[in-house]
């Protein structure tokens, strides 16, 4: 199923990076087959990127457990 194309209410800024040809060519075959443009994707893979690096963090979890039970209602 395709992603929203929505903004989500962000903004937005160019940028220019550098990808390997074959890779590019791997990511422009993944967008065609599912209506998605490469910086759609490339947005993706960034926050993909981040949430991972700060799940290595154990106190991103404290953080997000104590947040979790200040708004559970027993």
């Amino acid at each position: 199923m395709a992603r929203s194309k929505a903004n989500n209410g962000g903004s937005k800024e160019p940028v220019s990076i550098t990808i390997q040809q074959t890779v590019l060519t791997r990511l422009d075959r993944f967008c065609l087959k599912h209506d998605f443009d490469r910086s759609q994707v490339i947005g993706w893979a960034v926050k993909n990127y981040l949430a991972a690096e700060m799940a290595k963090d154990p106190a991103f979890w404290e953080s997000l457990y104590d947040n979790f039970d200040e708004n559970v209602i027993l």
